[in-house]
């Protein structure tokens, strides 16, 4: 193995360095390095194994320093040096650095007159990584004139495909598809083309050109070439419709069952009903179908020979449904379900097509026609008979829901009848007693109906009284289906609504929640912790989210590598965007800032640690997370909205998802806008003041334009159904407009002090004092009905709906921290400067000790208001918390079911009021703290005020 440049390293010298980095021991491994270092120092590939084990040693300068090193001292690199050095830029997240150590390499075999095959490829898909989609193309190209292989050239051609598809310029996307197109005629004119791959690309160019009719004869030219998707896409998007509706019924002679051509067979049909047939139907001019009778006797047909098939009678209901025939679908509707009743898809099947059935009448006596198609279940049934009639049950009693068959059932009724489906649910358990414990209970639907009707009756009846009773209900129902996903997602939206996010927890393990599901799901979780003040929860959530984002920017460049290796192009293009989904994923954007929020609160205790936060790890994710108002725009929405079944009548709820989606975005930029505030307020520089206002002025400016924009809007403040997103919290940040005004008025105080002149009226420091007794007064009417909301009126018990607003209360406490402290900083260092001057000492200082007045009067009130509520809190943690199990509802709850569960789920309950509590209180705290210690320093002490801040 060569070693380095000029140096012949033996791989027995090196394999023991190997051996320690595959056993984790990277003290050894650095040792054995060193050792080697020391009889041949310029042994580039010793570097790099030292460089990778110091990396993974947690000593990342060091590791960097190294790699530097390697690059200006190595003069020939070899493939061992390079994979080294790849694997540490891959685990630093420096993707980069692979592209340079290549370049490197690559000139270097230039300089000696050839090109490396090895080093050029790596080089491509170094590019590939960070998606230099030109670079790719040229060194793609380099790669084929030097080593004329086909996947090379196709490379270049992907290449260009790709800048095409990414680019938003209508010119320049033509341009690079005509040049993809005309790459690949000129190897099918050389006859070149050899692989599947290489084919399914120059189709893939033609698609994205338009060229669907191209596309149709180079399938006819390669009848090697099986891809009838494709072909009907082609003739869908050419409006070919009796080719199509041909091609579908041959297709559906051989598979009968396939839905997507029964639909597709079905649509083209309905497009052709004008068609007049040019020509006797023979075996050499197929005619296609073109009238709802032979289209119904030909569909009905297909299922002739297995009474199995679920597609055929579908596709009836589906003529049905499009040609409007509701006595048709009604008729059908029952034969399916005496076929498929017994089968837990009969109701999914058929909730497509219930909406056809549209009064109450005709609803009545459809659930009559249903439940007369079976039979009671007779003493001597099998057991596969008793499940079979079980699902025929729970399939009558879910279409009578979605049909709004309980509508009008007064409260009571509505109860009871929830109360049927737990005791019916209870009687199927001993069917399931043989099931594996990973397997679902065959009544677990029946608790989900019970779940949506309790949840309906608790929004009906306004006081969350009911909450206790779908608790339990699905509590009992989660120890037996251990597996079920529903249940536990039902609770976490129930223990939310009482802002008891850490019994989350737990449900959060045993869901496995992992992967893709962080994103797409994460805003069920993740807010409710936050909200509760749950912040040691949050962090871990956080963490898990941060790790599965950054596994994705690690893992799909090498997915993308992959698909150009392999030559799956199509799945560069799908991975291609995933990346950028990931990337712009808006649930990754507000958990970077709601992160920073959390550090602000927890960690930025003095304006030393505040000021390095901001111009470190906060200036870093600012940056990479930047939100304009144009930017904000281009986030996505990878919510998943139908993660469990829904029963409720059919409509569309896109309308209420996309406001939802609206609100987040709002929610993320102004987060951002705030975090820019603080940081230009913290980076003011004495030597550069005119800069530093007009930042300031900028950055307050684009605030307050954004919050005018707000004032026309209204926030939901309920989360009533699981099926529709939950509400921002942006009603609880800017409640009556109050959070904003602090910080428009507070930033203007910043601006004011930075600019404070010797020799001003007296009007400053009015303004001063006014501004701050505004803000006092403000920040004391959201304290007193913050307090008012505390405890739950008549009841004596704890509101878990007010952590929210706590939690929002320290949030803007602990921005004025910030602003007060960065206001006490300039005015500081103004009379600094004051001192130096030769002036009469009586008169000069009278306007700055009213302004420092002012100020120290402020944090005196602010630190008194603080630990006032720090002392509120822990008093209704000793003697409201604890009698929040007097509470009527659970009182009246235990005595009527004596089930243990009761105690568990308040067990749960309170130790999360408690744990949010604690670290609330810790916040109150150390904001108690900053104030006072703020108030505690005269002006006239600049030294002793630096130090303790």
């Amino acid at each position: 193995m060569v070693g380095s440049s000029s140096h012949v390293v033996d791989e027995r010298r090196l394999r023991p360095i190997y051996d320690a980095l595959d056993n984790l021991n990277n003290k050894q491994a650095i040792k054995l390095a060193d050792a080697l270092l020391k009889k041949q120092k310029e042994c580039a590939c010793a570097k790099a194994l030292k460089a990778l084990a110091l990396l993974r040693s947690h000593k990342k300068v060091e590791s960097n320093n190294l790699l530097e090193n390697i690059k200006e001292t190595t003069t020939k690199f070899d493939d061992p040096t390079l994979q080294a050095m790849t694997m540490c830029y891959k685990e630093s997240s420096n993707i980069e650095g692979i592209i340079t150590i290549y370049e490197l390499a690559v000139k270097q075999c230039k300089e000696n007159g050839k090109e490396n095959e090895e080093f050029l490829s790596h080089l491509f898909m170094a590019y590939v990584r960070v998606g230099n989609f030109s670079k790719q193309q040229q060194v793609a190209m380099n790669l084929y004139k030097a080593h004329p292989k086909n996947p090379y050239y196709f490379w270049a051609v992907m290449s260009n495909v790709m800048q095409a598809i990414t680019t938003e310029e209508g010119k320049k996307r033509t341009m690079f598809l005509s040049l993809a197109e005309r790459m690949v005629k000129k190897f099918i004119g050389e006859g070149k083309m050899e692989s599947q791959e290489e084919k399914d690309l120059y189709m893939m160019i033609l698609e994205l050109m338009g060229k669907h009719e191209e596309i149709l004869k180079f399938l006819k030219e390669e009848s090697a070439l099986k891809r009838r998707d494709l072909e009907i896409e082609c003739l869908a998007k050419l409006g070919r419709n009796v080719e199509l509706n041909v091609l579908y019924k041959d297709m559906l002679t051989d598979y009968p069952d396939e839905w997507s051509h029964i639909t597709g067979l079905i649509n083209t049909c309905l497009e052709l009903k004008d068609y007049k047939p040019d020509a006797p139907i023979d075996t050499e001019n197929k005619q296609p179908i073109h009238t709802i009778e032979n289209l119904t006797e030909f569909i009905s047909n297909l299922g002739n020979n297995n009474s199995f098939m679920r597609g055929p009678p579908l596709g009836g209901l589906e003529i049905c449904k499009l040609t409007k025939d509701v006595e048709g679908a009604k008729v059908q509707l029952v034969e399916y379900f005496k076929r498929f009743g017994g089968k837990p898809c009969c109701y999914n099947d058929m909730r497509p097509y219930l909406h056809l059935i549209d009064d109450e009448l005709t609803n009545k006596k459809f659930i009559d026609d249903l439940k007369s198609t079976h039979t009671p279940t007779q003493d001597g049934s099998s057991h596969s008979e008793k499940i079979n009639r079980l699902n025929r049950e729970i399939c009558i009693e879910c279409i009578a829901m979605q049909l709004n068959y309980h509508s009008e059932l007064s409260k009571d009724e509505k109860f009871a009848k929830a109360k049927q489906y737990v005791l019916k649910y209870n009687e199927s358990l001993s069917l399931g007693k043989d099931l594996k414990p990973t397997e679902p209970q065959y009544g677990d639907t029946l608790i989900q109906l019970s779940f949506h009707i309790l949840v309906e009756l608790n929004n009906e009846i306004g006081d969350d009284s009911k909450l206790w009773h779908i608790i339990l209900m699905l509590e009992e129902a989660a120890e037996k289906s251990k597996t079920f996903p529903a249940f536990k997602l039902f609770l976490i939206f129930l223990y939310a609504q009482l802002g008891a996010s850490s019994a989350c927890e737990k449900l959060l393990e045993d869901l496995e929640v992992k992967y893709i599901v962080y994103d797409s799901l994460g805003y069920l979780f993740s807010n409710a912790t936050y909200n509760t003040g749950q912040f040691q929860l949050t962090q871990r959530i956080y963490d898990h989210t941060f790790s599965f984002y950054k596994a994705s920017e690690r893992d799909i460049p090498e997915q993308l590598a992959s698909g150009y290796k392999y030559g799956s192009f199509r799945q560069v293009e799908e991975m291609t965007e995933l990346k950028d989904r990931l990337k712009r994923s808006a649930h990754r954007y507000h958990i970077v800032m709601e992160q920073m929020f959390i550090n602000i609160a927890k960690e930025c205790n003095n304006m030393l640690d505040t000021r390095k936060k901001f111009n470190t790890a906060f200036a870093e994710q600012l940056q990479q997370h930047e939100v304009t108002e144009g930017s904000v725009k281009t986030l996505w929405n990878n919510r998943d909205m139908d993660f469990v079944n829904r029963f409720d009548p059919m409509r569309d709820y896109s309308s209420e998802h996309q406001e939802s989606f609206d609100q987040q975005l709002v929610l993320i930029r102004y987060r951002y806008l705030m975090l820019q505030l603080l940081r230009v307020c913290l980076n003011q520089r004495k030597d550069e003041q005119e800069e530093t206002l007009s930042a300031i002025n900028t950055q307050l400016k684009e605030y307050g334009d954004f919050i005018e924009t707000l004032n026309d809007k209204s926030f939901p403040t309920k989360w009533e159904c699981i099926h529709r997103p939950k509400s921002t919290d942006l009603h609880h940040i800017i409640r009556q407009q109050k959070h904003p005004v602090i910080v428009q008025n507070l930033m203007q105080l910043v601006v004011r002090a930075a600019s404070l002149k010797t020799g001003s009226d007296d009007s400053e420091s009015d303004f001063f004092s006014k501004t701050f007794e505004s803000v006092s007064s403000q920040i004391k009417e959201i304290h007193e009905n913050l307090s008012k909301e505390l405890v739950i009126e008549n009841e004596n018990v704890f509101n878990g709906k007010s952590l929210p607003q706590i939690v929002f209360f320290m949030e803007i406490c602990s921005v004025v921290a910030v602003l007060t402290g960065s206001i006490k900083e300039s005015l500081q260092q103004h009379e600094s400067g004051v001192k130096t001057r030769k002036r009469n000492k009586a008169n000069q200082n009278k306007k700055e000790d009213k302004i420092g007045d002012a100020v120290i009067t402020f944090v005196k009130k602010m630190s008194t208001l603080l630990k006032q509520f720090g002392e509120r809190l822990l008093d209704i943690k000793k003697n409201n918390i604890d009698k929040t199990l007097n509470d009527k509802a659970m009182v009246d709850l235990f005595e009527k079911t004596s089930s243990t569960v009761v105690t568990k789920i308040w067990d749960k309950v309170q130790s999360s009021y408690e744990q949010s509590i604690l670290e609330l209180n810790q916040i109150i705290e150390l904001k108690t703290e900053i104030f006072s210690i703020i108030s505690l320093n005269s002006f006239s002490n600049l030294a002793v005020f630096l130090l303790l801040l």
